[in-house]
């Protein structure tokens, strides 16, 4: 399995509306390329978590890169990630409220924001975040009433 997050400044404000319909593209999109995730919006800025195969991701992410809506300021990959945490979720939009139990939102995004390079290895960094993530799933699997229906 491989994996990648990235963090984004939007070009342009967007709705709550909005937001859902880039979900909802995303999620018909993605199923067809086994791609899981989500996508999250908060303060101008994207944050958005990609797993499935390595091609399909890096696909999709030069994809997202060439999109005019927005610049991406950080990439971090994810290889050999030893299972999918999101599974069924294609494309999944998290608004602050739903991230809000977990804060998984502010939690990634700053550690996006704040790891230096120079101070941080990649391992540390790809270690960090997969600790996140499996943080994250583990909450939805034990809080179901948490979790909400598949688009």
């Amino acid at each position: 399995m491989y994996a990648l997050v990235y963090i984004s400044e939007a070009d342009q404000l967007f709705e709550p509306s909005t937001l859902q319909a880039l979900a909802d593209n995303a999620n018909r999109r993605n199923r067809l390329l086994s791609i899981t995730g989500f996508l999250t919006y908060k303060e101008g800025q994207f944050l958005q978590y990609l797993e499935g195969g390595e091609k399909a991701v890096n696909d999709l992410m030069n994809t997202i890169q060439n999109d005019p809506r927005h610049t991406v300021i950080k990439v971090i990959k994810i290889p050999g990630q030893p299972q999918r945490y999101l599974n069924g979720w294609h494309m999944r939009y998290l608004s602050g409220l739903d991230l809000k139990s977990v804060s998984l939102d502010d939690l990634l995004a700053g550690t996006l924001n704040k790891l230096d390079s120079k101070i941080y290895s990649e391992e540390k960094v790809l270690q960090l975040v997969q600790r996140i993530l499996i943080r994250f799933s583990r909450y939805f699997e034990d809080n179901p009433q948490a979790f909400f229906p598949p688009l």
